[in-house]
């Protein structure tokens, strides 16, 4: 019988099993509490998704919003086992978009850590960050902490906590931060004995430990993987953690060239996976095998169960040991003298270890980020200097085709009066040629425009990748305000470079692109905070509309980032005017406000600072309001309209 027979076998005594189980419980309440726990102790395998699908019918009509969460929790869980990762966040989305949803708190911090899970097993490092965040704001803040709480306890409140530093520090050990990945391990390892939840700790230990197989200190990690396996056994851990404990210690001790424990082990892990179908865990331990085999001089055997491992790449997203294997095949068939093989194995190593994604060049990606920034300015002023050069030329150029016409019609009425005929055809040419001139200067100003807000649309693209790889709070805050500045200036030269008038801008246009960029980059829906627009449609100067727009970008940026704390509903007006002689720009919102000591504060802030320079640039006044919301009220005197 074959290992996938054998599999279908055991598979199908336990769906009987659960199928039996099930179908005894005449409450639906406790049939679904059969198949939630039944999913989380068999990891969500494959034959438990027909019974997440009956629980998520059966909850729907019940009506319960608790049941139906977990239902659907309980199916992203499944894709996120199966590394089916867009799946997964469609459920968790589903879930999380739940009116109800704030009132299961507990559920909705799961929600967004398995979501954070999800995006870090795609490689998308700063979604995952910002997810484990928001999670952790719900276990923080004193209102949600609190119906945590009320809902879950406060043990099981610090039992996620602990989590999230287990599982941030598996970030950090995936970008080779290593001090910054055991300090979060520590972080958790600690709130779990505290919490007398050793078999939780279990999971953080094994990977603390695997950081130290990272740095070659296999004697440190056998330890501590040996220690985690004794805390999953003592507390009944489920069959597939224990068999990853035993992968791990098999590693360690092939790693310490004692083979044959390792091979053993290796083998019992081996056999679990394969009952519970964890296609991940085969993989590894495929893998781990064909290493073993190689590092023992058995070439043969490592090429075989390291094609086992290769097979499953090929077929399932699994990137994480794809080095490894290509690796050990390298080495066993170029010591096979089985050359061609060797090269192709050695070129799949190479575009792995040569991936931007690869964490090795995950430090490098912003040196090389701010290089093509810099690059990319001074070509920008070359460009401009050039264009300013051909522009001078095309003018002095076009002056004197004027100057000459000018010339030849009134020589040519002067002497040739009679021939009234032939001068208005004379006359017509060189209007013509005045004409393709003028055509010319007009697409070379255009082409300026497009030219500069490409350039200021590629800054923008490098400051929006350069903020997917800072994890700082501060600093990506800043990346982000960054962002949203250089999008202002390049929504202008957008307009300039479609518009027929290549010299204004018009307001209402601008100004609503403005704003609606600013509540999606800043992840604003509309049913939380709206935005009413009154714009008269003025067609401004460049000069003018470039500050007026920086201005309006840093008062809503500001409204958005404090006036509405904790998920606060609220509104947003701007209204732009000409009234006598003066632009009148005033944005206000109904949120929180701001005391007079808050208002004293702002002579620190950046985003102010830059707003009375732009005030200033403007010969304008500007005064604040925080009472009722915040209003913040600018009268303009020096502006030019075209």
């Amino acid at each position: 019988m074959s290992d996938l027979d054998l599999v279908a076998q055991q598979y199908e005594n336990i769906a009987d099993s659960i199928i039996t189980l099930i179908e005894g419980q005449e409450d639906e309440e406790a049939k679904l509490g059969v198949i939630f726990s039944s999913a989380f102790y068999y990891d969500f395998a494959p034959f438990m998704r027909p019974y997440l699908g009956q629980a998520k019918h059966i909850s729907e009509r019940l009506g319960k919003g608790g049941y139906i969460i977990e239902s659907y929790l309980s199916l992203g869980q499944y894709h996120n086992f199966s590394a089916h990762y867009d799946s997964a966040q469609v459920y968790f989305d589903q879930a999380l978009a739940l009116p109800y949803i704030d009132d299961h708190m507990a559920f909705k911090a799961e929600l967004l850590e398995a979501k954070a899970v999800s995006r870090s097993r795609s490689d998308d490092i700063q979604a995952a960050i910002n997810y484990f965040g928001a999670s952790l704001e719900i276990l923080e803040s004193p209102d949600s902490r609190k119906a945590y709480i009320a809902q879950e306890g406060l043990e099981d409140l610090q039992k996620m906590s602990s989590i999230i530093h287990n599982n941030v520090g598996n970030l950090y050990k995936r970008v080779e931060e290593y001090d910054e990945a055991i300090s979060h391990y520590d972080k958790a390892i600690e709130l779990m004995y505290a919490l007398d939840a050793e078999r939780y700790a279990a999971t953080v230990i094994m990977n603390m430990a695997n950081a130290y197989v990272d740095l070659e200190q296999y004697e440190k990690a056998l330890s501590e993987h040996e220690r985690a396996k004794q805390l999953k056994i003592a507390h009944d851990a489920s069959p597939r953690t224990v068999a990853f404990s035993n992968l791990n210690i098999g590693i360690c001790l092939g790693r310490l060239e004692r083979y044959e424990e390792a091979l053993a082990l290796i083998d019992t892990a081996l056999a679990t996976f394969l009952e519970v179908n964890n296609i991940k865990g085969l993989s590894y331990a495929y893998a781990e095998k064909g290493i073993i085999y190689a590092r023992s001089g058995d070439n043969k055997r490592a090429i075989e169960y390291c094609d086992k491992s290769k097979n499953i790449l090929d077929k399932e997203t699994l990137v994480d040991y794809g080095n490894k294997v290509f690796d050990c095949l390298y080495k066993a068939h170029k010591a096979s003298k089985n050359y061609n093989v060797a090269l192709s194995a050695y070129e799949e190593l190479t575009a792995i270890q040569d991936s931007a994604l690869n964490a090795k060049n995950y430090r490098r990606i912003g040196q090389i980020e701010s290089k093509m920034i810099y690059d990319k300015e001074q070509e920008l002023a070359a460009l401009r200097l050039a264009n300013e050069q051909k522009s001078n030329k095309r003018n002095k150029w076009t002056f004197s085709i004027l100057l000459l016409g000018l010339t030849m019609i009134t020589g040519l009425i002067y002497k040739n009066y009679r021939d009234k005929k032939k001068s208005e055809i004379l006359v017509r040419e060189q209007n013509v040629k005045i004409s393709q001139a003028l055509s010319e200067k007009e697409l070379l100003l255009r082409e300026i425009h497009h030219r500069v807000k490409n350039n200021l649309q590629f800054i923008s693209s490098l400051l929006r990748l350069q903020s997917d790889h800072v994890t700082d709070p501060t600093a990506l805050g800043a990346l982000q305000q960054g962002h949203d500045r250089v999008r202002s200036m390049a929504l202008i030269h957008q307009d300039l470079y479609k518009e027929d008038n290549l010299t204004g801008v018009s307001t209402k246009s601008y100004f609503t692109k403005l704003i609606t960029g600013l509540f999606k980059s800043n992840n604003i829906h509309d049913e939380r905070i709206k935005f009413d627009l009154s714009i008269e449609d003025l067609n401004l100067d460049v000069d003018t509309i470039v500050p007026i727009g920086l201005i309006t970008n840093e008062l809503i940026t500001n409204s958005l980032k404090y006036g509405f704390p904790d998920d606060r509903e609220g509104d947003i007006h701007v209204d732009l005017k000409e009234r006598d002689d003066a632009i009148h720009l005033i944005v206000s919102d109904n949120g929180v406000g701001m005391s007079s000591d808050q208002q004293e504060g702002l002579g620190s802030s950046f985003g102010y600072k830059l707003v009375r320079a732009l005030v200033g640039q403007l010969e304008g006044e500007y005064s604040i309001e925080g009472d009722l919301g915040t209003s913040v009220n600018i009268s303009i005197s020096k502006y030019k309209k075209v």
